[in-house]
């Protein structure tokens, strides 16, 4: 379960004073049961949430994630989904200098040479050096989110399956992958921390539009270049569900922080869905 998480995550780091504004309750126009939205991190120092946060849990019938992390499968089907398509190579889309570079790399820092996972996808082997960016253990919030739902006999829940996931990654050019990849192996993700640890500060600060304004503006080409797939179309797809999931049950939805704000972010679509939202505190 923790190892993937772990290999899900690579956006931001979190810090457990500011949950109370990234909590929100969320009421469907119908005037049914209401449910919540609570801006996650994936990695993390701090494994704790608010009082809020475990009440408003209480609140609800059921945990829905990202993902169904309580899926036993989730892992074996993750590295199912890992391969690049049509039999790609990290070797062939790099030059042969640049190939040695990560070679080196992965076996100082992981154990194994690059011939042993270069036909998984760029983005994915990225997310294995989550810890390069953290100064601390790293944790997950949604593990504690699942112990607590298992605790009080609740169901677990995914908003989409890891093969819709993973497939995301099919429509971000593998060779433009490779050399986001090799960028920050380069630097010894020196420059990706620097941006996590702003990122970080103003997830403290609950500040999620200077969230999404950083990520707009960060210097990881893949984030300015291609969040509209990595964020908005998985966002406008979430609507829906959590259209239907809430028209029957009411629920704790835990989603990545980053798909909050913005035009095209979940809390103005569920405003454009007749939703009522209000910010937790």
């Amino acid at each position: 379960m923790k190892k993937t998480i772990l290999l899900l995550s690579f956006f931001v780091v979190f810090f457990g004073e500011a949950q109370q504004a990234l909590l929100w309750k969320i009421t469907p126009k119908e005037g049914k049961s209401s449910s919540y939205i609570f801006g996650t991190m994936h990695a993390t120092c701090s494994d704790s949430v608010a009082e809020n946060v475990v009440n408003a849990l209480k609140e609800t019938k059921q945990l829905c994630l990202e993902l169904d992390m309580d899926n036993p499968n989730l892992q074996a089907e993750m590295i199912n989904e890992a391969s690049m398509k049509d039999n790609a190579k990290i070797s062939s889309l790099v030059d042969k200098e640049d190939a040695k570079i990560l070679n080196d790399y992965f076996t100082k820092n992981l154990g194994f040479p690059l011939l042993a996972i270069e036909n998984l996808k760029p983005f994915f082997i990225s997310s294995m050096f989550i810890q390069k960016l953290l100064d601390c253990e790293v944790k997950s919030i949604e593990a504690l989110l699942v112990k607590l739902s298992l605790e009080q006999e609740k169901p677990i829940i995914g908003l989409e399956s890891i093969k819709y996931q993973m497939e995301i990654f099919d429509k971000i050019p593998y060779e433009f992958q490779a050399q986001e990849l090799l960028k920050s192996i380069k630097n010894d993700f020196k420059e990706d921390k620097l941006e996590f640890d702003k990122l970080s500060i103003l997830y403290k600060n609950g500040d999620i539009e200077g969230m999404m304004q950083l990520n707009e503006s960060s210097n990881n080409s893949m984030t300015k270049k291609y969040g509209h797939i990595i964020l908005d179309e998985r966002n406008f797809t979430w609507i829906k569900t959590i259209k239907e999931i809430t028209s029957e049950t009411p629920t704790f939805f835990g989603v990545g922080a980053l798909h909050l704000p913005g035009k095209n972010g979940v809390l103005q679509l569920l405003k454009d869905n007749g939703f009522k939202v209000e910010v937790v505190k």
